[in-house]
């Protein structure tokens, strides 16, 4: 993740960080946020990062499932071939048997 650094400006402090960032050269932008709006911001970060993990989650679940089915059918296959008895009739008694 990126780095970002927060300064908590009061109307004490703000001559001093604004000297400190115009010796920088940067431009001087001010996002503000109340005490309760960076506590929200917090809150939200928070749910998406309990969102990503369950979404980890299922993903985790779906490829042992994919996994494991693909060992099943792979072992199935290795096996050899199945023979599934067809009963077979002779060609008259197929035709007799449309034509009733």
């Amino acid at each position: 993740m990126r780095n970002v650094d927060f300064m908590i400006l009061t109307r004490e402090n703000v001559e001093e960080y604004f000297k400190k960032i115009e010796a920088t050269g940067e431009p001087i932008v001010i996002f503000g946020l109340t005490a309760q709006d960076y506590e929200y911001l917090s809150l939200n970060f928070a749910d998406v990062l309990e969102l990503l993990d369950q979404q980890n989650s299922v993903i985790v679940a779906y490829k042992k499932y994919y996994e494991q089915t693909d060992e099943i059918i792979e072992k199935n296959n290795s096996q050899g071939e199945v023979e599934i008895e067809v009963e077979s009739e002779d060609n008259d008694s197929i035709l007799r048997n449309i034509f009733k």
